[in-house]
């Protein structure tokens, strides 16, 4: 598991301030591949702060074995299930946004598959605009 912490960056305003978040990566990315995606997902972070309050994002899990971060995330509560991937008729999970505490402070973590991540250093155009809008409606979910 590859993990990278993006450091609080300033802003014009000085009230603005992007929350601390964590990304990880569950068998899926290289120290070098990390360090690509690491800052385009702060972009992100960064952009939709200024229209939602994301001081509750936790951070982000991007994994290979979408259904098995579900299931493993540590939710910092005496969760009765285990968190599982949405498979209905109409189209599978690839993205959820579970509530969870940390410190005491119920926040939010963002797991998604791997895929995500490596579209928004991939070439195709429609992949990583695909990439976008999923981390962005993710973080409606945080908001």
């Amino acid at each position: 598991m590859t993990e990278h912490a993006e450091p609080e960056t300033e802003q014009q305003d000085p009230s603005f301030r992007l929350p601390d978040f964590q990304i990880t990566f569950r068998d899926c990315a290289d120290q070098e591949t990390a360090e690509r995606i690491a800052p385009i997902v702060n972009g992100i972070v960064k952009g939709m702060a200024e229209f939602l309050p994301l001081e509750r994002l936790d951070g982000f899990t991007f994994a290979n074995d979408y259904a098995a971060a579900l299931a493993e995330l540590d939710r910092g509560f005496g969760a009765t299930s285990a968190l599982t991937a949405t498979q209905e008729d109409f189209g599978v999970g690839v993205a959820m946004s579970p509530t969870i505490m940390r410190n005491g402070i119920i926040k939010t973590r963002v797991v998604m598959g791997a895929w995500f991540a490596h579209a928004l250093i991939g070439d195709s155009d429609e992949d990583r605009s695909l990439a976008v809008h999923t981390i962005a409606h993710e973080l409606g979910h945080v908001g």
